[in-house]
C-alpha cells in the first residue's frame, strides 16, 4: 500500500511509553515487517522484562497471555480425568491443564510436527507434568488406524502406546491453527481471503474429530488468536449445525469472566453470544482471542 502521510501518522492515537534511540530511518520504520525499530533507554514504567523472570525460574514460570489461560480455566479439568489437548505445541496451554489436575489422570497433547515434539516435551517435564503423553500426529487422523499411536512419555521420553477412541476423552482443548489476526504488536499481514477461508475449513475437520473423541457429557473448549467471525463465530455456529448432540455452554467459569461477547453477525442468539468470550484489542488490553465451550448431550 501507499507510504503513510504525516496526517495518517498524526490521526493514530498515541501512548507515550519513554524516550529512545531510533535504529531505523522513518522511511525503514514504515517499512520493515520485523526488527526493532527504536531502543528504549528512558521507559516511563518501571516493570522488568519478564523474560528476565522467567529465565531465572523456567521451572516454575510459563509465559502466556491472559486469554490463553481463559481457554484453559473454561475446559476446567478435574484430577484423575482423560484430557486431550489437539494442537498443543509449544505447550503452554497443556502444563496449565497438568496444573488444574493436580498432575493426577491422562494428559495426552497432539502435535503434528516432530520438529516441535522435543520442546514440547521438555516444557512438560521442566513444569512437572510427568504424567502426560505427547503424540506427534495430524489430528484430523487421531481415529484413523484403530486410534492407535505412538506415544512419548513427559516423565522420561520412553515410548508407549496410546488408544484415542470414539468417546474416550472426559475434556478436550481445541486450539487450532489459525490466521493469528490477534497477535500483536504486528507491522502487517498477508493473509489472502483463500487463505483465511482455508483455515476455517481446515479448523473444521478437527472440529468433527473432536466430537467424535469426545465422551458423552464431556466438553470441548475451542479457541482461537484470530479475530475473523469466520474462524470464530461462524465455527460455533458450524459445530451447533452440523453436531446436534452438542450444546453451547456458558465459558465463563472459575473467575474467567473476562471477554466480551461473540459479535452480533454470527448467527448466534443473545444468550449464546453472552456465552462465548471475544478479546478484542480494539476495545481490551489483550492479544485477539476467541474462546467458545461446549459439552456432549449424555446418550439416551
Amino acid at each position: 500500500g501507499a507510504e503513510p502521510t504525516e496526517d495518517d501518522v498524526a490521526a493514530l492515537p498515541l501512548m507515550h511509553c519513554g524516550n529512545g534511540v531510533a535504529l531505523l530511518s522513518r522511511n525503514a520504520i514504515f517499512r520493515a515487517t520485523s526488527g526493532i525499530a527504536v531502543r528504549l533507554d528512558e521507559p516511563v514504567f518501571s516493570t522488568p522484562a519478564l523474560s528476565a523472570v522467567v529465565d531465572a525460574a523456567p521451572e516454575i514460570f510459563f509465559l502466556q497471555n491472559e486469554p490463553s489461560m481463559v481457554a484453559s480455566l473454561a475446559l476446567a479439568p478435574r484430577p484423575g480425568e482423560r484430557v486431550l489437548d489437539m494442537c498443543a505445541a509449544p505447550g503452554g496451554k497443556t502444563t496449565h491443564l497438568a496444573q488444574l489436575m493436580q498432575n493426577q489422570g491422562t494428559l495426552i497433547a497432539v502435535e503434528k510436527s516432530s520438529n516441535k515434539r522435543p520442546r514440547l516435551l521438555s516444557n512438560l517435564k521442566r513444569h512437572g507434568a510427568s504424567f502426560a503423553s505427547v503424540i506427534t500426529a495430524d489430528a484430523r487422523k487421531l481415529l484413523s488406524g484403530n486410534g492407535v499411536h505412538r506415544a512419548f512419555s513427559a516423565a522420561d521420553g520412553s515410548v508407549h502406546e496410546e488408544t484415542l477412541g470414539e468417546g474416550s476423552f472426559d475434556r478436550i482443548l481445541l486450539d487450532p491453527p489459525c490466521s493469528a489476526l490477534g497477535q500483536r504488536p504486528r507491522v502487517e499481514v498477508e493473509h489472502t481471503l483463500d487463505i483465511l477461508q482455508s483455515m476455517a475449513r481446515y479448523q473444521r475437520m478437527l472440529i468433527d474429530v473432536a466430537v467424535r473423541l469426545l465422551k458423552p457429557g464431556g466438553r470441548l473448549v475451542f479457541s482461537t488468536c484470530t479475530m475473523t467471525i469466520d474462524e470464530n463465530e461462524l465455527n460455533v455456529r458450524y459445530l451447533l449445525d452440523t453436531h446436534p448432540q452438542m450444546r453451547l455452554i456458558d465459558s465463563r467459569v472459575d473467575g474467567c469472566d473476562l471477554g466480551l461477547a461473540a459479535r452480533e453477525q454470527s448467527g448466534l442468539d443473545d444468550e449464546q453470544r453472552a456465552w462465548c468470550q471475544l478479546f478484542d484489542p480494539a476495545q481490551l488490553e489483550t492479544i485477539g482471542f476467541f474462546v467458545a465451550a461446549f459439552e456432549k448431550k449424555e446418550e439416551i
